[in-house]
């Protein structure tokens, strides 16, 4: 007589469901700190202009899309605009005319859309608009523009796949910096 072999004790048996399921989670777009007034000279390197924070809940969110509002044809003043987190490159756009979008009478938007950043679960990121004057400006006084996130243009996905946007209606009133572009003395 051939005995079977024994089973196990306890056995253990997964939910294939909901190992599987994605989770949805929460984005929190907030303004850094980052100073107002900063100047930009021609034929020098750049300077960070607005910092912004990114944060997730619940799931990692996966930012792909930050829109950024620019016054003052700022073609005319600017050879490229980045978006750093750090001093790493997420989006680099060498500036024309036609790299902006018209708003309004006096606000030009610029996309970041072709990078992807992970905010991880519980953790935050953050992000600045990084501007670098365009080279022999012939300007008599420095010139004042301004920088802004509008509302929803922070953008991300999360596990789910559910796409997040910040910072609200209300919280974008902050989102704006002013800076100073001026010529090499």
């Amino acid at each position: 007589v051939v005995c079977p072999p024994d089973a196990p004790k306890t056995p253990v048996v997964k939910d294939p469901i909901a190992d599987s399921v994605a989770r949805e989670g929460v984005l929190t777009v907030a303004i850094q700190s980052s100073p107002s007034g900063v100047t930009v000279q021609s034929e020098q390197a750049g300077a960070n202009v607005l910092a912004l924070s990114a944060s997730a809940k619940l799931s990692p969110i996966f930012i792909n899309r930050v829109d950024a509002d620019f016054s003052e044809r700022p073609w005319l003043f600017l050879s490229v605009v980045e978006l750093r987190e750090g001093p790493r490159t997420l989006s680099k756009i060498e500036i024309f005319e036609d790299s902006f979008v018209k708003m309004d009478d006096n606000k030009y938007r610029l996309s970041f859309a072709n990078f992807s950043v992970e905010v991880p679960e519980g953790g935050g990121k953050t992000m600045s608009v990084f501007v670098v004057a365009k080279d022999g400006l012939l300007l008599a006084s420095p010139r004042e523009l301004t920088v802004s996130i509008p509302a929803n243009s922070v953008r991300g996905k999360d596990e789910a796949g559910i796409t997040h946007q910040g910072p609200g209606t209300q919280e974008a009133a902050a989102f704006v910096k002013t800076f100073f572009v001026k010529r090499k003395p």
